[in-house]
């Protein structure tokens, strides 16, 4: 599953109207991994055979059954500046906030 504030999708339309693509399929997919636990992006991509597909609205989101596996159904907020992509059972305690080399604190 995935969950999304009214502002994020607004945000996601506009930026897919902005590109003038014929895909309004957006890809949630793995990015790396920061100090607050894995990070995620997203993308206008293809429907490929392992996606798990969601319909919101008039757009389609992507997900991979494998990162779905990983980590679960995800959560989109909106921030000030930014999309903040999230497992939503997945607790960002994996800093402590003093022993990661990238941690503001």
């Amino acid at each position: 599953m995935i969950a999304i504030d009214e502002k994020s999708l607004l945000a996601i339309k506009d930026k897919v109207n902005k590109n003038n693509s014929k895909l309004n399929n957006v890809r949630i997919y793995f990015s790396g991994v920061g100090c607050d636990g894995p990070n995620f992006d997203i993308t206008l991509d293809e429907l490929k055979s392992d996606d798990l597909v969601y319909k919101i609205d008039d757009l389609t989101f992507l997900l991979s059954q494998y990162e779905y596996m990983q980590y679960g159904d995800i959560k989109i907020d909106s921030s000030e500046e930014s999309l903040k992509i999230t497992p939503e059972s997945l607790e960002l305690s994996m800093c402590c906030g003093k022993g990661c080399p990238d941690c503001p604190y």
